[in-house]
């Protein structure tokens, strides 16, 4: 949200910097898009599927979503072996776990390694997905 411009010129410029780069010289690569859960925003119904809305709540959002939609666009238009997977609660070795900005499980256990108390809002109830890094690795390369 501080700096809308650099967002936007890295996520979604970026991506169609990318998109441009395959068509022009490598038509046959494949390219994944990662994407976010925040790209909904609030959520209307649990759990979410492909065809919840989306109202992001955030610029970073926003422009995911877009570059999202520049993905699937490139992919029919010009037959790019395109896809895009959302990803969420990444966890896992080498993680940011100094800020709850890159999900709140990292950010627990960098409080829980300084001996911090971690506070939770609500009754404790919430369900969230999470993902092993690995995990999220592995799946990235089977949609592949």
């Amino acid at each position: 949200m501080r700096e809308p411009w650099i967002d936007l010129d890295v996520n979604s410029r970026g991506v169609i910097n990318l998109l441009e780069a395959v068509r022009r010289f490598r038509k046959e690569a494949i390219f994944v898009h990662v994407g976010t859960s925040t790209q909904l925003g609030r959520l209307e119904y649990q759990p979410a599927d492909e065809l919840h809305p989306e109202f992001p709540a955030d610029i970073y959002s926003a422009n995911k979503s877009v570059s999202e939609k520049y993905v699937l666009i490139y992919a029919n238009a010009y037959k790019l072996k395109c896809g895009v997977i959302r990803l969420s609660n990444v966890f896992g070795p080498r993680a940011s776990i100094h800020s709850p900005s890159f999900t709140f499980n990292n950010y627990f256990v960098g409080l829980a390694l300084q001996d911090k108390p971690i506070t939770v809002f609500g009754d404790g109830q919430q369900k969230r997905n999470v993902i092993y890094v690995k995990d999220a690795v592995a799946g990235l390369i089977q949609a592949s």
